[in-house]
């Protein structure tokens, strides 16, 4: 039985779940999200979906009932505007950069 070595990952990027899509606004491209971890605005995402595919993006802007903030904590609906059209159940990703191995 030949044994298979496998070298460190040459990924530059980590999907990290961060929410589920709970409902999409058409009309101003919008997706609400309920999160699974804290996120903040900057940040890279990935929305997942069978029917959607994957819908990539930057989160410029985070809305909770009280307006918009800076970041939403696990446990929250927020709304972020989305590229292209999104489904509820869809998984939303924080896509970050791995640590550089020393």
């Amino acid at each position: 039985m030949a044994v298979l070595k496998v070298g460190p990952s040459k990924a530059t990027h980590q999907k990290i779940l961060g929410g589920e899509v709970t409902h999409y606004y058409p009309k101003i491209g919008v997706a609400e999200i309920q999160a699974a971890r804290e996120v903040h605005t900057g940040s890279e995402f990935l929305i997942i979906g069978n029917t959607s595919g994957v819908v990539e993006g930057t989160i410029e802007d985070i809305h909770l009932d009280e307006g918009s903030v800076e970041s939403a904590d696990r446990g929250d609906r927020f709304s972020i505007r989305v590229p292209e059209r999104v489904r509820p159940k869809d998984k939303f990703f924080i896509y970050e950069p791995v640590a550089a191995e020393a």
